[in-house]
């Protein structure tokens, strides 16, 4: 039977063991025909897992710890047409792509949950295709790290759907904010007695609904203007400033706010610090959600800071609070729209920090947070010194 291709037990064990799943043992033992059985079950498994992998129309690859690609999508095969099948290493991509995919993987193998790499561009077909890579740690029932997923995603045809998505949500947030001004304005009627005499209970109920309809007409106007600020409509009116009237500003108008909620509120500048260039109402916009946020998670008898200091040659803004701090895995995710911060509540609908990001990312600068659980949270953002002249 050697001589149709079967081999020894042993050597049937050796190749299973190496990935060779095509491997027909001897069957002269017990043991030959488990090892076949096993085969068959192996290849019925990778024959299932392939079948899957074909119907989807993501381009995904999934890595092992040892950087060889495992499986593949054929939209990966059709992007990467030269490597064939898996399994077969990263390295054997061109350079770029080699670079890319190869960050993002070793990003999410040691502990980040959600890498997204350098984009990439490939001519497929006579076509300039735009990729970028996202990587995703898959980890065993120990929480170690066995494989890693990584998307390739159109950038063309991501940013289509996005700018789509805004024009959408800026036409609904567009049209509702018309009849919630005109119903917040009849609540005020209302309540101002103009149509009659209110009982306690009527007026408690309205002073419910006009908070309400204010919340939700703020709603509107935050949509509008992250629609605005993501599909690059928003001009800045950028002059030059002084550090110092930005965060006198906003600590002025927070300061009242801050006293009435048992906060002490304090603000910090290093001197000589240059002028930068900025949008006033957008930058006190930013302020103003950054300390709202941290207003938020700051209990009773805490402390809020706003220091403005040189960062190289920009001007590093931060707000720090002594509040419960975020974990890890939502500190990357904070400046992700709809995303709420644990112990919120129902305040507001993580917008805020979106905006702040969109608003910063415009002027140029950069924003992030540092935060450790339990003792409290520093959001920063730079802005560029005035241009000279």
């Amino acid at each position: 039977m050697a001589d149709i291709g079967w081999v020894p037990v042993s050597e049937a064990l050796e190749r299973l063991a190496g990935g060779d799943t095509s491997v027909q043992a001897i069957e002269d033992s017990p043991m030959a025909s488990a090892v076949n059985r096993l085969a068959r079950r192996l290849r019925a498994e990778a024959g299932l897992t392939e079948a899957v992998l074909a119907t989807f129309p993501l381009a995904v690859l999934v890595v092992d710890v040892e950087g060889r690609v495992v499986m593949s999508t054929p939209s990966v095969r059709g992007l990467f047409a030269s490597v064939g099948r898996p399994p077969w290493m990263m390295s054997d991509l061109l350079p770029v792509a080699s670079q890319s995919l190869g960050g993002c993987f070793d990003a999410a193998l040691t502990g980040h949950e959600s890498v997204e790499g350098t984009p990439l561009e490939m001519n497929l077909d006579g076509r300039l295709v735009r990729m970028t890579p996202r990587a995703r740690p898959a980890r065993d029932s120990d929480g170690r790290v066995i494989a890693v997923m990584i998307q390739l995603r159109d950038g063309d045809r991501q940013h289509l759907v996005e700018a789509l998505n805004y024009d959408l949500v800026a036409t609904v947030a567009h049209e509702l904010r018309t009849p919630l001004t005109s119903l917040h304005m009849s609540i005020h009627l209302c309540l101002e007695q103009a149509a009659g005499p209110l009982t306690d209970e009527q007026g408690v109920l309205l002073s419910s609904a006009r908070e309400d309809c204010e919340r939700l007409r703020l709603l509107a106007e935050e949509l509008l203007d992250m629609g605005r600020l993501a599909a690059g409509r928003v001009t800045l009116d950028l002059k030059p400033v002084m550090p110092e009237e930005l965060v006198s500003r906003a600590f002025s108008s927070f300061r009242t706010l801050a006293a009435d909620r048992g906060i002490t509120l304090e603000h910090h500048l290093s001197e000589d610090l240059p002028q930068v260039d900025a949008d006033r109402e957008r930058i006190h916009r930013v302020f103003s959600n950054l300390l709202s946020n941290a207003l938020r998670h700051t209990p009773t008898g805490g402390t809020i800071r706003i220091d403005a200091t040189r960062s190289g040659a920009e001007v590093r803004f931060a707000i720090s609070d002594t509040g419960e701090g975020i974990a890890e895995a939502n500190r990357r995710k904070v400046f992700e729209k709809f995303v709420s911060g644990p112990g919120k509540g129902t305040q507001g609908y993580g917008l805020g920090l979106c905006i702040a990001r969109d608003i910063v990312v415009a002027h140029g600068g950069e924003i992030g947070v540092d935060s450790v659980l339990g003792k409290g949270s520093t959001f920063h953002f730079t802005l560029l010194p005035r241009a000279s002249a």
